[in-house]
């Protein structure tokens, strides 16, 4: 008798591509396949992702999720150094310290804006601005107050 096929997916017999063009194909595909699912594992239960891959062709990949690929490897290599041990006082001084240098990049943005915008009101605070009108003419009313005035019109 005859083997009924099923119409479900078949498992894919896994083996090594011999044409490099093959090889680079695959690893694209399969590369965003693989961060996507390391994106969606940190995203539902809130675990830090840390993927490292390399090309057929030696070119390293990474990708890391919620924080940036370095921060989860330094992480991993403090935890490696203290024998696989939590040493609780050592990540929170480690996440402090993040934190601390993202509050400082955020920081020196904020005064680069702050400077740019001082600049722009202090371009548009020239001699000929509404508002240096406006203190000429409450200096014009006050001296009118005591009978002087000093400003020509």
């Amino acid at each position: 008798m005859a083997k009924n096929k099923s119409l479900s997916r078949q498992k894919a017999e896994i083996k090594a591509l011999e044409s490099m063009v093959e090889c680079l194909t695959a690893f694209a595909k399969t590369k965003a396949i693989i961060f996507k699912k390391a994106h969606e594992l940190s995203i539902t239960t809130g675990a830090e992702v840390g993927l490292l891959i390399f090309s057929p062709s030696g070119k390293p990949y990474t990708y890391g999720s919620p924080h940036h690929f370095d921060a989860i490897a330094d992480k991993f290599l403090m935890w490696k150094l203290n024998d696989g041990k939590n040493n609780y006082s050592d990540i929170v001084e480690y996440n402090r310290n993040k934190e601390y240098e993202l509050l400082m990049v955020q920081k020196e943005k904020l005064e680069k804006l702050l400077d740019i915008i001082q600049e722009i009101q202090n371009r548009s605070a020239g001699p000929n601005s509404v508002e240096s009108c406006m203190m000429n003419d409450l200096n014009v009313a006050v001296d009118a107050d005591s009978g002087e005035t000093s400003a020509s019109n």
